[in-house]
Order: structure tokens, then C-alpha cells, then sequence
């Protein structure tokens, strides 16, 4: 009996000291990571032949102790001259080397990439039907009940067709057609702002940095999207505003941003703004626009403008444009919270 209770009594000391060596054993496992587990890869710029041996010693050990696993090495020269070490002349040749022998005495594997392109992406051997894509999209209105023969309009030069979709739509609608509008200051053809068409708009005047546009419906909605698209680039801190109880209630502050046209930052070159309203009733509403510009880092048009002005009863995912890549961040230097 007596040996029995010696027994209970060490066993979960045995027990836990087990469970302490796992533990131990899967700490150590997570921070130093086996060489057996692939580690990230990097591009590895050598830039305007600015290269030593040294500095390559240096950025290796630095890999090594950031985890990295493997460096892809890509020669950019964005002056158009040679630099020190110009690209493959037999100095260029002993530091690739040197890297090479540095990398495999401490743990890194080395590879070499030339093709043009962010991400090796361009070059003859991408036919069109192999390079990367995005994806457009055309619509069209069917009244119904019955049965209808329509076309889309093609959505660009060079596309493949992936699906049609058809949805009702809800009774309210966009209620862009309704509009009354007026501006301070006064813009001549306003109204091209609500009359539905796209290829039409309004430009502002060069120099006024301020414009108040009010567009009145003839009764009482529920706002629960507003949709800007851009005439010209434009860049504008902008407010919205809704008439209740006579007086102006603020709905929403925003930055609209359309200031590059390129399709380098996205397939939807003057795709709208569109923004999700708290279903707020009224029948006026004016939308300000502050610290107007035209000149965009990527442009340089003197004068900007709206093509559409569109408040709808109708609900919008937030931002889809952006949320599709359709516009991305106008400059190659987006802020750190552009696709949060």
C-alpha cells in the first residue's frame, strides 16, 4: 500500500515535467525555425551599379537575421549611365560571385531575374492571351415583365467574355434624372451634371478653389448612396449636407480623388466614388467641395470638372471601385493605409 502511494504521489510531478519539455521544445521550435522550414523570399535591388563587396556581405547577414530564405537579385539602373560597378563587366562578374559564395556560407539561397516589369511581368512572350488581367463590366436596363433581346456594349477593346449576371432592380432607383441644381459660384450648364449622361459635364472655373452645388428633388428620399464621377482629374476635400427642419445637417466628409487617369492605377479610369449614406430623409442636399485641383502628380489638365452628380435611394457597397482594384492610389507612393 505504502508503495502504491509513493507511486500516485510522484507521478504528476513525472507528469508535468513531460509537459514542461514539449513546451520547451515548441517555443524554441517557433522562434528559431528549423532549416528544413521554407523561409520568405525577397527581391534583392542592385541599384544604379552601386555595389561593393562589402555592402553585399552586409546585406546578406542582415537577410540572415530578418529570417529571409532567398534573395532574387534584379540590376535597375534609373540614372541610364554606368555606376561604379557597371552591369556586367568582370568587377560586376566577382561581386556576383561574392555574393553567391556569401550566400551559401550562411544559409541563403541566391537567384537572378531580367525581365522587365514590377514583377517580371512584360516581355514578347506574354501574348495577350497570357498576360495578366482585370476584370470590366458593361450594363444595361430591361424593363420588364417578359421576355427581351438585348446587347452589351462591349466593355473594352480586348476582353473575354466570363459571365452575365441580371438582378431586379428596386423600385426607388437612382434618382439622378430629378435633380434641380444650382451652384455658388455660378457654373454655366450645371445641370450637364444630373442630366444621366457621362460623356457630359460641368467644368470648373480655373482658380476657384470653392464651389457649393445644390441639387433639390422634387419630394422627400431616402439617401442612401452618392455616387461622384469625374469630368476631368480632380482632387477635392468634399462635404455633404441634407436639408432637415430647415436646416443644413452634415451627412458625411470625404476626400475624392481622381487625379490620375492612367491605367497603370487600375482599369476604371474615371470610375466613380461611390459612398454609402445613412438612409437620411430629404428632398435637398449640397455637396461642397473644398481646395479643388486639377493637377494631379500624373497630369496636368488647367481645369477640372464633374461629369455626374448621382444621390440615390438605392444601396452601394462603399468604395466598390477601389475595393476592385478598379482605382488604385494615384501615386507610386500610397499612404500606409490606402488599402486597409
Amino acid at each position: 500500500m505504502k508503495s502504491l502511494n509513493l507511486f500516485l504521489a510522484f507521478f504528476p510531478l513525472i507528469f508535468l515535467s513531460s509537459c514542461n519539455k514539449v513546451q520547451d521544445n515548441l517555443d524554441q521550435k517557433f522562434t528559431t525555425l528549423p532549416e528544413t522550414v521554407e523561409k520568405p523570399w525577397c527581391y534583392w535591388y542592385w541599384i544604379n551599379d552601386d555595389i561593393s563587396k562589402e555592402g553585399i556581405t552586409k546585406d546578406l547577414l542582415a537577410m540572415k537575421e530578418a529570417g529571409i530564405g532567398t534573395a532574387l537579385i534584379g540590376n535597375i539602373n534609373t540614372e541610364g549611365k554606368d555606376g561604379n560597378v557597371p552591369l556586367f563587366s568582370d568587377a560586376w562578374w566577382e561581386c556576383m560571385v561574392h555574393a553567391v559564395n556569401e550566400a551559401k556560407r550562411i544559409g541563403i539561397d541566391i537567384g537572378l531575374f531580367n525581365s522587365p516589369g514590377w514583377s517580371q511581368s512584360g516581355g514578347p512572350w506574354n501574348t495577350a492571351d497570357k498576360t495578366m488581367r482585370y476584370l470590366v463590366s458593361s450594363g444595361i436596363s430591361v424593363k420588364g415583365p417578359g421576355k427581351a433581346t438585348v446587347t452589351l456594349s462591349q466593355p473594352d477593346s480586348l476582353f473575354q467574355d466570363i459571365a452575365v449576371l441580371a438582378f431586379p432592380s428596386v423600385e426607388t432607383g437612382k434618382n439622378s434624372l430629378r435633380h434641380k441644381v444650382g451652384s455658388s459660384p455660378a457654373l454655366p450648364g450645371a445641370n450637364r451634371m444630373v442630366d444621366g449622361d457621362l460623356s457630359t459635364g460641368t467644368m470648373f472655373v480655373a482658380g476657384e478653389k470653392t464651389y457649393r452645388i445644390e441639387l433639390i428633388f422634387p419630394k422627400e428620399m431616402e439617401a442612401s448612396s452618392l455616387y461622384l464621377y469625374p469630368l476631368e482629374t480632380i482632387s477635392a476635400d468634399c462635404r455633404l449636407y441634407a436639408r432637415i427642419a430647415g436646416k443644413d445637417s452634415l451627412i458625411r466628409k470625404f476626400h475624392f480623388d481622381r487625379s490620375n487617369f492612367r491605367d497603370i492605377v487600375g482599369p476604371m479610369i474615371k470610375g466613380p466614388l461611390a459612398l454609402s449614406l445613412p438612409g437620411v430623409r430629404s428632398s435637398g442636399f449640397t455637396l461642397v467641395l473644398d481646395n479643388i485641383r486639377s493637377t494631379g502628380p500624373f497630369s496636368d489638365a488647367p481645369i477640372t470638372g464633374l461629369a455626374e452628380i448621382v444621390i440615390s435611394e438605392e444601396a452601394v457597397l462603399e468604395k466598390y471601385v477601389e475595393k476592385q482594384l478598379g482605382k488604385m492610389h494615384p501615386t507610386a507612393l500610397p499612404e500606409w493605409n490606402s488599402y486597409s
